[in-house]
């Protein structure tokens, strides 16, 4: 009797346990349902914070700073052209139209815009910093690139560079080259030029014009910086030209007086 006791209560645990594990597959499949509830929850409250953070009225920009150091470019000129183009909010701001904008100006070298919490924006805006004229019509900044403002025309105290089309870096290269030799006698270039031909001359400030001409211009341009201003020294303004296209020598037209060739019948090599 007591085993098959025993017997009965074992097939009635064993039945139980079958009844739990019946249960359980309920369980298991509903997990996955609640995770996918949660995640879909999340994800739409993402979105719905993204389109609110999008939205053009979130976070309005109130404040433009423009900053840099300034000759020719106006601050409040700015800030009205940044300002007329901002169409978006802190965070969907388009700064490329910003960017884009202001290189309109032709005096703007570039530019960078940066975001400050939570309405402001800071400009930061780098002028054109001009060497010289260019064939009349525009101006060249260090890198010889070309930009052509309004006041171009006004700026008096540069150089007048020209050539033909470009040409700019290989003229403003040989002018740094010259005028760099030519500072440590208080000289100064007031025009360079390179024709179609690939004939150089050069105009000093206060004194004569000079022909260095297409062939062996390195060397011309020695001698013209060394010995031969040497040997004009205060008289150089007296000199209307100086014509450095002979192998060894120069020829000098004096003002109001005939050409003279110095070391004549020497050969003028063009």
């Amino acid at each position: 009797m007591n085993a098959i006791v025993m017997t009965n209560s074992m097939h009635e645990e064993k039945l139980s346990s079958v009844s739990r594990d019946n249960s359980n597959p309920d369980k298991t499949e509903s997990r996955p349902i609640v995770s996918f509830i949660f995640i879909f929850l999340v994800m739409t409250l993402f979105i719905l914070a993204g389109w609110r953070l999008l939205d053009p009225a979130t976070l309005p920009i109130k404040h433009v700073r423009i900053e840099g150091n300034f000759q020719y470019l106006s601050t409040e000129k700015m800030q009205t052209m940044v300002s007329d183009v901002i169409s978006g909010g802190f965070f969907n701001l388009n700064v490329t139209s910003i960017n884009n904008t202001l290189l309109k100006e032709p005096w703007v070298h570039w530019v960078s815009v940066q975001r400050i919490w939570p309405d402001g924006l800071s400009v930061q805006v780098k002028e054109q910093t001009a060497i010289g004229h260019w064939n009349g019509s525009g101006l060249l900044n260090a890198s010889a690139e070309i930009f052509s403002p309004q006041e171009a025309e006004f700026i008096s105290a540069l150089p007048f560079l020209s050539g033909p089309a470009d040409t700019q870096h290989i003229v403003l290269n040989r002018y740094k080259e010259i005028q760099q030799a030519l500072s440590s006698q208080n000289i100064q270039i007031n025009s360079l030029s390179l024709s179609e031909r690939r004939a150089w001359q050069i105009q000093l400030q206060q004194g004569p014009l000079v022909i260095l001409g297409r062939s062996d211009v390195e060397n011309r341009i020695a001698r013209f910086t060394g010995s031969v201003l040497a040997g004009l020294g205060k008289d150089i303004s007296r000199v209307k030209k100086i014509d450095m296209r002979y192998t060894n020598g120069f020829a000098v037209e004096w003002n109001n007086e005939p050409p003279q060739i110095i070391e004549p019948g020497l050969k003028n090599n063009g």
